[in-house]
């Protein structure tokens, strides 16, 4: 399986890249790995900036994946932006440069 978020460290400066063509749209599964990537980030200390980009030209994220959603209820919609706060409150812990 491919990985849908990349992440290369190279001189404390981060890359973080969703790549799920054709238009980067998040998914449970993307999210998931930007979940992994913020909180590995979190946790390293050769990383001092994060710039977070979307892989091929049509769009750097093209929003939800609205077709995921179709069948899912509020409470299971609503758990990926508890998560997301709680990675984002991780490396906002970190040091700094």
């Amino acid at each position: 399986m491919t990985a849908l978020v990349q992440v290369d460290v190279e001189d404390r400066l981060a890359i973080v890249r969703i790549d799920r063509p054709p238009v980067n749209a998040l998914n449970s599964a993307v999210l998931e790995e930007l979940f992994e990537a913020f909180s590995g980030l979190g946790a390293r200390d050769d990383a001092g900036v994060i710039v977070l980009t979307g892989a091929g030209e049509k769009a750097f994220v093209a929003g939800a994946d609205i077709a995921e959603m179709v069948g899912k209820g509020g409470i299971e919609m609503g758990s990926s932006p508890a998560r997301a706060d709680d990675s984002a409150k991780s490396w906002a812990g970190s040091p700094s440069l």
